[in-house]
């Protein structure tokens, strides 16, 4: 979806809201969130139980991905969960790179994309290498950015 379409998606929910708090709180994922999990549904196929969907979280978004559990892969430098269970990534957008918080380069990542926003991606649940990286980069893709290192 464009900028035009985005900017246009959001005043129409601020001209469909019945006051201010409703206005700033949609329940419609936005066009990023949607394309990363769509994105997510493509590259993680082989490797889910089921789709990936998102949830609404205070202040950002949930991107779950359920993965199937590999109990046999003992040995593996960064081996898949043993058992079934779902990684997430709690996403929201923050205004500068010095609003963003606490990251473990290790399981966390940050995107700025094209339009200058940036994306703050904190690894919740069950962890796997494969899925940030996938995660990673389907932010990447979606939002025609890059991948910074703050602090």
């Amino acid at each position: 979806m464009g900028t035009i379409q985005s900017a246009l998606l959001s005043l129409l929910l601020v001209a469909t809201a019945t006051g201010p708090a409703e206005a700033r709180q949609s329940r419609i994922p936005p066009p990023v969130i949607v394309g990363v999990a769509n994105c997510l549904e493509d590259s993680m196929a082989d490797a889910l139980t089921s789709g990936v969907y998102t949830l609404e979280l205070d202040g950002g978004w949930g991107i779950v991905m359920p993965v199937k559990g590999h109990p046999n892969d003992p040995g593996v430098q960064f081996a898949p969960p043993a058992a079934d269970g779902e990684a997430m990534y709690a996403v929201q957008a923050v205004g500068s790179e010095a609003a963003i918080g606490e990251i473990d380069q290790f399981s966390d990542f940050v995107v700025r994309g094209d339009d200058g926003i940036i994306w703050e991606a904190h690894s919740v649940q069950v962890f796997w290498m494969r899925a940030k990286i996938a995660a990673r980069d389907c932010f990447v893709e979606v939002t025609n950015g890059r991948e910074i290192f703050p602090h």
